[in-house]
């Protein structure tokens, strides 16, 4: 089942984390979850052509920037990534996968 990222915001100073943290930068443990609704751009990718063991070459990862989080994630099969491309990040059994935006 497909489901949007949730991201973990600090209460005491806002900044959010995805994956989730025990303690902030700032120092609080308190924290409140928000479903990641923003697009993001694409700021730096990879193809590993001799991947791990269990996985399939190529493959392709890629950090997307949403403005207030930047996640690493698998690229979508056949997607042929580019810097800038625009992306929505959607968790697949607990693995984060960028599929770009029409």
């Amino acid at each position: 089942m497909e489901r949007k990222p949730v991201l973990q915001v600090c209460r005491a100073c806002g900044k959010a984390y995805y994956p989730r943290k025990a303690r902030c930068y700032c120092g609080s443990t308190e924290f409140e979850e928000r479903v990641l609704e923003a697009k993001g751009r694409i700021v730096t990718f990879t193809i590993i052509h001799v991947p791990p063991a269990g996985f399939q070459p190529p493959l392709k990862v890629a950090i997307a920037d949403f403005g207030v989080v930047k996640i690493l994630g698998r690229l979508e099969e056949g997607y042929e990534p580019g810097l800038g491309d625009q992306v929505e990040a959607l968790e697949r059994d607990g693995v984060v996968f960028l599929k770009p935006v029409s």
